[in-house]
Formats: C-alpha cells, structure tokens, sequence
C-alpha cells in the first residue's frame, strides 16, 4: 500500500463579522489543521471572498473551496479568480469542485443559471478543469531573491513554494504528472495549477473524480457504515490510472456524544453506530479508528465542520502528517 500521510481540514462558512472570520482561519492554524475550507452555498459567505481575506490573515494553511458546484460560474471566469486567488496566497489555494450538491439546484435559480442535466454538469467540470489548467494568471516578470525564484508582483516579490510532496501532499509521480499535462496545454501557466478535489457521491462521479483529481472527497450520506466504504474506493480503484497517488477523503459530521438538535435532524434517524461520519471515545480511540480507516480503505484526509475542530484537535496532534 502507498504511503498516505493524514491531513485534516476544518470547514467553516458563517461568521459574526470580519473579525471572527478571520479568528476561526487563524485558530485552525494555531490547532494544526492542514487546510481551511469553505462551502458553496447562498446561504454562506461567498467561498473565494473569504478565503481571500482568510488568505491575507495566515501564513502556513492551505486554503481551499469545498467545494465550488460548477453550474453557478462560467469556467473562463473562474478560472481567472482561481489564478488569481492561488498568487494572492502564496500557491497555498486548493481548488474543490463538484457537480452539485443535492439543493444546488434551487441555488442556480436564484442565481439565474441553468442547473443543467448530470452530462451538461460533468461536461462544465471538465471545462472549469481545462481552463484552470490552461490559465496564465497574473504573475509578473521571475527575479531572484535570497531564497530562491521569485514572482514579483503589485504587492512585491514573493517566494515561490516548492513542489513536491511536502508542499502539495502529492507523491512526487503525480506531482511531475500534473505539472507536465499542465505544460502541454496550450497558453499554459509557468506553475503547476492548484491541487484539484472533487467532491463525488455516485458511481459516475467517483470514476470522473478518481480519472481528473489530486483527492476525490466521498460525498457519503452518514447511514454509511464503516464496511460500506468498500465498494466505493473499488470503484475509484478501478477507474484510477494512478491509486497510490490519489488523495481519498471522507468528512465527519460529529466528534463526541454531543449533537446539537439541528444536525440530528440533518443527519436523519437511520445512523448506524459506526457510522463514517461519527466520531467518538478518547483521543487515541479516534485516532485508532481513523488508523484502520486508512488501512483498510486508504482514506487519510479528514475534514471536520469548524465547531468541532477544538474537539478533534487532539486526534490533529496524534496523527498529521503520519
């Protein structure tokens, strides 16, 4: 089995003000987390919005959307604000995509664009994905600095991040993979594009994420169990050219015994006690379990809803970068 080393993200969409936004990007720094995500929803901040001001008030988190449902933006468009975005913080954005999510559609409409069928939505994944590949981005004329290539920019030179796997949590093959197929597009980017999720729920989905993503994140519903995840990460076996150097993700809804009302609701009733999505006991017990997750169906990035991050910070400590 390859290496898999664990991450752990923490999504976060709502704040009070600017003031709490940024303490929460801050604060899952400050606990270790690896990356900082936001959602795509009406009903929350604007996802590159936030993440640009999150951007601006850290210095190490990654940051990334989780995930942008295609349907809402012209790819052209937002492959220019990803560009955009990925010079703005310092190459730490990872770009999350996704068909749509089950109410995506209402959200089109208030939007005013077309929500589409499954093969219109896979087709503007693909275009988004050329497009972000293919960008040149706004980067100015390379100096040389004391640490190395530079870009310099409106706000001055910044240092370039190294590739590789401590900087993209790639195995360097895929790594090399990408920046090569990210050459060859005509009118390419002088860097790699950023680290591609998609987000995938069904069968279709899984083969087009394991064929086009760094990390395929398995948008599973919490009734599924701990063996059920088998079948699933056959599937992107089966449809991968490059499994051990493929990302598999998996989200947790709860950490410890308390759930607040509105999430059981959300959660529904049919929650089996080992339920991918649950989370309990000691630190180490959590962190054992997620341990032969990983060992038994290669799963080693977990995310985690912002008002648990201080509860799973300890799991955070024991396992990163394990």
């Amino acid at each position: 089995m390859a290496d898999r080393l664990f991450r752990f993200g923490v999504v976060a969409g709502m704040a009070g003000d600017a003031d709490q936004w940024i303490g929460l990007a801050r604060h899952a720094e400050d606990l270790g987390y690896a990356t900082f995500l936001t959602p795509d929803t009406l009903n929350t901040l604007p996802p590159l919005l936030s993440l640009s001001a999150a951007a601006a008030a850290t210095t190490s988190i990654g940051l990334g959307t989780f995930v942008l449902a295609a349907p809402y933006r012209r790819p052209a468009q937002l492959a220019w604000e990803v560009a955009g975005l990925s010079l703005l913080s310092g190459g730490r954005f990872e770009l999350g995509l996704g068909a749509g999510r089950p109410h995506a559609r209402e959200d089109a409409a208030r939007l005013g664009v077309p929500f589409g069928s499954p093969d219109q939505r896979i087709r503007q994944l693909e275009d988004v994905i050329h497009q972000t590949r293919k960008w040149p981005g706004p980067s100015g004329p390379k100096i040389t600095g004391p640490s190395g290539p530079t870009t310099s920019g409106p706000s001055g030179p910044k240092t370039t991040r190294p590739s590789g796997p401590t900087a993209e949590g790639l195995s360097e093959p895929k790594a090399m993979a990408r920046r090569e197929a990210t050459a060859k597009e005509p009118g390419a980017a002088a860097g790699p594009a950023p680290r591609l999720l998609i987000a995938a729920s069904g069968a279709r989905m899984m083969g087009f994420a394991a064929r086009n993503a760094d990390t395929v994140a398995l948008g599973l519903p919490a009734s599924t169990p701990e063996d059920g995840l088998a079948e699933h990460v056959r599937l992107i076996r089966q449809a991968s050219d490059d499994f051990d150097g493929l990302e598999l993700s998996a989200g947790l809804h709860v950490v410890g015994d308390e759930v607040p009302p509105w999430l059981v609701r959300q959660m529904g009733s049919d929650v089996p006690e080992d339920s991918i999505a649950v989370l309990r006991g000691t630190p180490r017990q959590m962190a054992d379990r997620l341990l032969h997750r990983r060992d038994a169906h290669h799963i080693s990035y977990i995310t985690v809803n912002a008002m648990y991050a201080d509860r799973l910070a300890p799991v955070v400590e024991l396992l990163s970068r394990t």
